[in-house]
């Protein structure tokens, strides 16, 4: 598996099938909704002074469960349409917003999995190196190195999820898929993150910021649940035809 393959495959599966950019489309216009209710059509005129905490809490977890609700649509229509029972977009989304609770719940298990593997180490050192400079950023370096690796090797538990896994069992399923493929996630992952940040990065000039936002918000959850969606329908195939006995 190229990562740059299923980047491209990624990129031109929506002009194949558009139907797949659907669940983002969604995100766009709740995005914009977002906007112009807040007044806040860029990041320019974002006044944190001005938000009230409830309703900043209120508005994390709507968009919370709004992305997560996206991004299992997404990955669910990518997987079925590679499939010769693929789904229309309005059952992707039934199926997604049942599969939302438990991509949430993935990404507090991410959150306490990050915390407990890079954060009590990273306040270790921290606190161990600070005396010493040089052996501090080392350790920075090493922490940003296995912070890398988590992120390559639990890449595809989102698409676990979309595919009927628990959060749990996701999480172990991408662990064992990516065996053997971290660079080709890691890759992915890194490309990902590229088109995000020069999408972000556009969305700063003036007259087309806020359109380039807009499109940045749904387009960066299209690409990258349909790149890790394709990567692990691709990686668990490679592994039928390894392991044939275990299908």
């Amino acid at each position: 598996m190229s990562a740059m393959d299923t980047f491209s495959w990624a990129m031109g599966l929506v002009r194949e099938k558009p139907a797949v950019f659907v669940p983002a489309l969604g995100l766009m216009a709740l995005d914009l909704l977002t906007r112009a209710t807040l007044g806040v059509w860029t990041i320019r005129d974002v006044d944190l002074g001005q938000i009230s905490i409830p309703l900043l809490v209120l508005g994390v977890l709507v968009w919370l469960v709004a992305s997560s609700w996206a991004s299992v649509s997404t990955a669910v229509l990518v997987m079925r349409s590679q499939k010769e029972d693929p789904l229309d977009w309005r059952e992707a989304l039934r199926h997604g917003l049942q599969r939302t609770p438990h991509a949430v719940l993935l990404g507090l298990e991410f959150l306490v999995l990050l915390f407990v593997a890079v954060g009590l180490p990273g306040l270790f050192v921290t606190f161990v190196f600070a005396p010493v400079p040089s052996l501090l950023i080392l350790a920075y370096i090493v922490l940003a190195v296995w912070f890398m690796v988590l992120g390559a090797r639990l890449a595809l538990a989102g698409a676990g999820v979309a595919d009927g896994l628990a959060p749990s069992e996701a999480i172990s399923e991408s662990w064992n898929l990516s065996r053997g493929a971290f660079l080709s996630l890691l890759g992915l992952l890194i490309l990902c993150v590229l088109v995000e940040v020069v999408l972000e990065l556009l969305a700063l000039i003036p007259l087309v910021g806020i359109i380039v936002g807009v499109f940045a918000t749904g387009y960066t959850i299209y690409l990258t649940s349909a790149a890790f969606a394709l990567a692990y329908l691709a990686l668990q195939e490679a592994q039928a035809e390894e392991f044939p006995s275990d299908v």
